[in-house]
């Protein structure tokens, strides 16, 4: 039987606060994400979305970069 992860629960927790427009909380579990899976790329493209959405222009581009977005 499948069952979610803690990281699948992660990303859903980080969607689901970015998606009601809680920027700023949607941040640590995206970065819980990281911390898991360096290499998953939705993770820093979500990271990026929220400082952008915060104003954080500069800092948004660099996590759009590791993205590759």
């Amino acid at each position: 039987m499948f069952s979610l992860t803690e990281t699948g629960r992660d990303v859903h927790n980080a969607l689901t606060l970015y998606n009601s427009g809680d920027y700023t909380a949607s941040l640590e579990p995206w970065k819980k994400v990281i911390d898991k899976n360096p290499n998953f790329q939705l993770a820093y493209i979500g990271i990026g979305n929220a400082l952008y959405n915060e104003g954080d222009y500069a800092q948004a581009m660099d996590y759009y970069e590791l993205g590759k977005y």
